[in-house]
């Protein structure tokens, strides 16, 4: 099943909330404990502190770079790649068990 909005957020916002990937990366009320868990907000946070975009952690994130630009060890980029399934599979849990 495709969704617009977000499934696992929608009891936890006045608002629909459109369903995008950096939605769950950056703000899913319902994904926040996995984020720290992950270390994820603490990326995010550094970027804020250097004055770069959300946009911008998200890409670099995705692509394997840090927030001065150079590119991480592979193993790093492929530590991040698993903490996104997590978060995505955690994510899902959220709502799957609303269904």
């Amino acid at each position: 099943m495709r969704h617009t909005w977000c499934p696992a957020c929608s009891h936890l916002t006045p608002a629909r909330t459109k369903l995008t990937s950096r939605h769950v990366f950056e703000s899913c009320p319902a994904a926040q404990e996995e984020r720290i868990k992950l270390g994820i907000n603490v990326f995010l946070t550094s970027y804020r502190a250097a004055g770069r975009s959300a946009a911008a952690a998200f890409f670099d994130y995705v692509n394997g770079f840090q927030v001065d630009g150079e590119k991480v060890c592979m193993d790093e980029h492929l530590s991040r790649g698993e903490a996104l399934l997590q978060l995505t599979d955690s994510w899902a849990a959220t709502w799957e068990m609303q269904d």
